[in-house]
């Protein structure tokens, strides 16, 4: 992860963000980004483009997996540049949401879009997730 200036010290936290170096994208057209959101590692945003298929659900598990470490408080997943999202990749979102709340950590849905929240009221499932539409909002939700 890339650590960037804590939320107090910085003007714009997507200018920093894209500091970081995104992972090349995957073969069938899912990128992740992994970014340290605060100086000390206590949150992280990891974002999500292209397609969410079927077949790429046990590379999303393992990508939502690895993002939980004993530092980490705050997970913030941008969901914005997604354009498909399969159910099993909801069911897999909302089992990974039930082990972020059972360690005492905390999950955000930075910019869901359409396709999740397409899926998420289709099945039922928005009120399980809290969302956030804005940088500002974003900002406050960081740990001190």
């Amino acid at each position: 992860m890339e650590p960037f200036t804590h939320k107090s010290f910085i003007g714009d936290f997507l200018d920093v963000l894209s500091l970081g170096t995104p992972l090349a994208p995957h073969e069938d057209g899912v990128c992740v980004a992994h970014f340290g959101a605060t100086v000390n590692q206590e949150a992280v945003l990891s974002r999500y483009f292209g397609d969410l298929t079927l077949d790429q659900t046990p590379d999303f598990v393992f990508s939502l997996n690895s993002l939980l470490s004993e530092s980490i408080r705050l997970v913030v997943l941008d969901f914005s540049s997604l354009r498909i999202i399969c159910p099993n990749a909801v069911a897999a979102l909302v089992n990974f949401a039930a082990e972020v709340q059972g360690r005492g950590k905390r999950l955000i849905l930075y910019r869901p879009g359409t396709a999740l929240d397409h899926e998420l009221e289709t099945l039922g499932l928005a009120y399980l997730f809290s969302a956030l539409h804005t940088e500002e909002e974003l900002l406050l939700a960081l740990p001190d």
